[in-house]
């Protein structure tokens, strides 16, 4: 290969998560400046720049603060650190706005299937629903325009901290992004997934209500982790299983999200308010039998890896 083509081509380094991580935080860039470039930024570009910062933050956190596991950013530390103070600061800011957007869709799904009701209290209902999109309306829009100061304050430090951490390696967007294939990579994304998953057991034995959401942002952390493994047969299936308890967990929460926000809106002792209350106890026994079943199989999956690395 010419010197050329080198300064062209980057070159990637064995592990995986750093190469995931070079891509998805150039994407996150574009998100940041779509952001800061109008008050009223659609969902897609709110949501991909939310995931963009959790994934980002993820795959950075992973080789950063385990001894042992990557010295390549070892004199990067403490600017690695403001970076991800960065984009925890905008994780925020398009969380409030996402939340808001998801909960619209669940709201107006939930009317849907209302409307095919027969029960007496129906023209109610349908009252309590307009009058919920409408403060869920108003809150979205201020959201959103507090994450477009967020994104035009923070664009510039978060151009120059990614430069910094990764280097010459973001400069590659004319470049093929092609992931390092099977056998090609000294680290397992599975692996460190699962010792992630189980750290986060191990934090949360018993899953109730307290703790459910938190054990659901700590298990799609160490799903980031496994994507890194995208053509790794062990870290798909570990991803896909991960995913599954995330979705579950989430289908719960924004039900209690919206819940929460319906007596904001309405008060404690509305129709709309009760409905959702009842399914969101409903769904949160639902997400806790099949995080259980899911996490005793995923832990087995760990000491199987363990094994077979013996």
């Amino acid at each position: 290969m010419t010197t050329a083509s080198r300064s062209t081509f980057p070159i990637f380094p064995i592990d995986p998560r750093r190469w995931l991580l070079q891509r998805n935080a150039y994407e996150l860039l574009q998100r940041l400046e779509a952001a800061a470039s109008t008050s009223d930024p659609g969902p897609e570009v709110v949501h991909r720049l939310r995931t963009g910062t959790r994934r980002s933050g993820a795959l950075l956190e992973s080789l950063l603060e385990r001894p042992g596991r990557s010295r390549e950013f070892f004199g990067k530390q403490k600017q690695a650190g403001k970076l991800l103070r960065q984009w925890k600061k905008l994780r925020r800011a398009a969380g409030a706005v996402r939340d808001l957007d998801v909960h619209l869709g669940l709201l107006e799904k939930l009317r849907k299937t209302a409307a095919k009701s027969t029960d007496a209290k129906l023209p109610l209902l349908q009252t309590q629903f307009e009058r919920l999109e409408a403060w869920l309306k108003l809150h979205r829009g201020r959201e959103a325009a507090a994450l477009q100061g967020q994104s035009r304050k923070r664009l510039d430090r978060c151009k120059e901290l990614t430069t910094a951490v990764l280097g010459e390696a973001l400069n590659f967007a004319a470049a093929p992004i092609v992931p390092l294939g099977p056998g090609r990579s000294t680290v397992s994304p599975a692996r460190l997934a699962l010792e992630d998953f189980y750290g986060v057991s191990e934090a949360n034995p018993h899953l109730d209500s307290a703790n459910l959401h938190d054990f659901r942002k700590a298990t799609k952390q160490a799903r980031y982790v496994a994507e890194a493994g995208q053509q790794q047969p062990d870290a798909v299936a570990v991803d896909k299983a991960l995913k599954r308890i995330q979705d579950a967990i989430g289908d719960w929460h924004d039900l209690d999200a919206l819940h929460a926000e319906a007596r904001k809106a309405l008060g404690d002792s509305s129709e709309l308010e009760a409905l959702l209350r009842g399914m969101a106890e409903k769904k949160m026994l639902q997400a806790i039998a099949f995080s259980e079943r899911m996490r005793r199989r995923l832990l087995g999956e760990r000491l199987a890896l363990r094994g077979r690395r013996k």
